[in-house]
């Protein structure tokens, strides 16, 4: 009996810990009435607010990056920017900027997305990347080059010549994008 217990009270504990359970955040409703006795704003219990614990790069993981060809209606300026040409497609998966807290080491990387809209020949794929600023100033401009097979798509990482800059980074615009049969 002993054994279950203990058993019970470690599933428990974990499972807790798993949901994100914290006996130091509020509910996250402001003016809500608490059934605490104590003078304290914060009580126990599962955050009720939005976490983002996907620690990959996908659309809209940092904001910083303006979306050029936004479909909804959020005020948030995240999401991808794309660029097409006939014969290949680009899309700005993940852009440079600065660390998502204080301490955190700024990202001097852009993913992109990359795909082929050839159906017969391979292409050899050439494109520049502009890292911006707030101002929309080019901070940097590296180019990168790939080979696809017809209808192949690839995310390709491009790194800052001056990572120095990575900070100030925010927006990632593609630029002149050029497929050659090969």
């Amino acid at each position: 009996m002993r054994r279950h217990l203990r058993f019970s009270a470690v599933l428990i504990v974990v499972v807790l810990a798993l949901t994100g359970f914290s006996t130091g955040s509020s509910s996250g409703k402001s003016g809500s009435k608490s059934k605490s006795r104590s003078s304290s704003s914060s009580g126990g219990g599962c955050s009720s607010s939005k976490k983002d614990n996907d620690t990959s790069r996908g659309s809209g993981y940092r904001g910083g990056y303006r979306d050029t060809h936004q479909d909804d209606t959020s005020s948030s300026t995240g999401g991808s920017s794309s660029t097409t040409t006939d014969q290949v497609t680009v899309t700005v998966v993940d852009c440079a900027g600065p660390g998502r807290t204080k301490r955190a080491k700024a990202d001097s990387t852009a993913a992109l997305r990359v795909t082929s809209n050839a159906t017969a020949d391979d292409l050899s794929v050439r494109l520049a990347l502009h890292f911006e600023n707030a101002a929309g100033s080019t901070l940097d401009s590296p180019t990168t080059e790939l080979r696809l097979a017809p209808g192949e798509s690839r995310t390709v990482t491009v790194r800052m010549t001056n990572p120095r800059k990575a900070a100030q980074v925010r927006d990632c615009e593609v630029d002149r994008v050029t497929a050659v049969k090969v």
